[in-house]
């Protein structure tokens, strides 16, 4: 039920604007806080948002999953671990709360359905942090869907909000489909997605990816800043410029392999070697950044003839299988040689000649790394001997990528602890949190894998709580 803004009721409890895993993690936990009607606004036509298209890890550490498998871990070494990475630029009492609250989480969502693999996934930390369900992030979607359905949760669909309604200096409904129009509610909870898909937010807040020149988001398509529209109607406070997670990528077409084989070797424009090749996605950006976001990858025709065209991940997870790669195959490589994103060479020589490289600086890395490979022992980066191949003999081909795939887009509404939202001036506004991946000052720049679905369960859920008791409060008020 709608009715015009001007006759602002309460159509619900608390409306939640967004159905991906923190939305419906957030109106599971409001009616069970006590909110009677709960009612969730997706823009597209389809529940999941943006995790549909991940694989479904949680980051957690701490729990009895581990423990059942023999892994000493603590949040508190998950929250040291995170913020070193990102430098400490980071709102570290957030961080805090997403380390203890989803040691409870994933038992929760074993309550709700939710089937594990009982193998631990290794992502970023040398520990086995990732809790990996069965069936992947969608199984997790469908029973958070699910639950709603039981709970009487109303989900509706294709229905983007417009505005926030604000009464008496409180944010109290939403309005969609036209100015006129408006649903009220006792608290609103933004879990809309991040802002990939809007060309203009993407140069704005996250410059350096869209300075690619070709980038591309990979998230669902509802992802188009609508949090941080809504959010400015209220001089919401922002946190996060310039930082997200960015997957190389050679151009062309549309398809995102995050890992790189073994047995490239990845060089900048100055013809050196620039890290261990099979590093995480999050760690290949952040190292790409330093060296101008331009690579080469490097690899001989015998290597592509050989590498039966899979994509071997060096962290496999639970279940996961070998999947064809579209890229490093003989077929692949000829295509991206049609494009210019790859030139070849007869010789290393050659190929520096191709890329404009000092021929004997390329030559040296490259002597370097055989050396390094014929001796199982990568003395400069120090890769697994079981992916240190040695390079072959030629013809050599030199694959140029850029850090163009958007995966997730960080710089979003800064909240509290209650996961409120802050104004400019960091006071919380009455009756507004927020959730998932319009949320920033938690997940950073360097984004460790398994923490971005971590975050949007927790916060999620504090978020609807919060909503909850706020709202239950306004119909106790005179």
């Amino acid at each position: 039920m709608s009715r015009p803004a001007a006759e602002i009721g309460r159509d619900a409890d608390v409306v939640v604007v967004g159905a991906g895993v923190a939305g419906l993690a957030a109106a599971l936990a409001a009616r069970a806080r006590g909110a009677r009607r709960v009612s969730v606004l997706e823009s597209e036509h389809v529940v999941g948002g943006s995790a549909l298209g991940t694989d479904g890890a949680i980051a957690a550490a701490g729990t009895r999953r581990q423990r059942a498998r023999g892994v000493v871990d603590h949040p508190a070494a998950l929250v040291h671990d995170h913020v070193q990475r990102n430098g400490g630029d980071l709102d570290v009492a957030l961080v805090r709360l997403l380390a203890e609250a989803i040691v409870p989480t994933i038992d929760w969502l074993g309550d709700l359905g939710a089937r594990f693999h009982d193998e631990l996934g290794i992502g970023d930390d040398l520990v086995a942090r990732l809790h990996v369900p069965v069936g992947g992030a969608a199984s997790i979607v469908e029973v958070l869907h699910g639950r709603c359905r039981d709970a009487g949760v109303e989900v509706s669909l294709g229905r983007r909000v417009e505005r926030l309604v604000v009464h008496d200096g409180a944010v109290a409904g939403v309005a969609d489909r036209s100015e006129e129009e408006a649903i009220g509610a006792g608290a609103v909870v933004l879990a809309a997605g991040g802002f990939g898909h809007d060309a203009e937010l993407l140069a704005a807040h996250f410059p350096s990816a869209a300075a690619t020149g070709e980038a591309w988001y990979v998230g669902a398509p509802g992802s188009r800043g609508d949090a941080l529209r809504l959010g400015a109607h209220v001089q919401a406070q922002t946190v996060g410029h310039d930082i997200g997670l960015r997957h190389l990528h050679a151009g062309g077409d549309r398809v995102v392999e995050p890992e790189l084989p073994g047995w490239v070797v990845l060089v900048d424009g100055d013809g050196r070697r620039v890290c261990d090749e099979t590093s995480t996605a999050a760690t290949l950006d952040q190292v790409v950044r330093r060296h101008g976001d331009r690579v080469w990858a490097i690899c001989s025709t015998a290597q592509l003839v050989a590498s039966d065209a899979t994509v071997r991940s060096h962290r496999p997870l639970p279940g996961a299988t070998p999947r064809p790669s579209a890229r490093w195959t003989v077929d692949g490589v000829e295509t991206m040689l049609r494009t210019g994103r790859a030139v070849r060479g007869v010789t290393v020589a050659d190929l520096a000649l191709a890329l404009d490289i000092d021929a004997a600086v390329l030559g040296g890395t490259i002597d370097r790394y055989r050396a390094d490979a014929d001796r199982r022992d990568d003395r400069q980066f120090g890769k697994d001997p079981t992916s240190l191949e040695p390079l072959g003999a030629g013809p050599y081909v030199a694959v140029e990528l850029r850090p163009s795939a958007v995966s997730l887009t960080t710089h979003g509404l800064r909240v509290d602890q209650a996961a409120q939202v802050l104004d400019a001036a960091s006071r919380p506004i009455d009756g507004l949190f927020a959730a998932g991946e319009c949320v920033g000052g938690v997940l950073g720049g360097h984004v460790g894998r398994g923490l971005p679905l971590a975050a949007a369960l927790v916060f999620g859920r504090t978020a609807g709580e919060s909503a909850a008791a706020r709202s239950l409060r306004r119909l106790r008020q005179p």
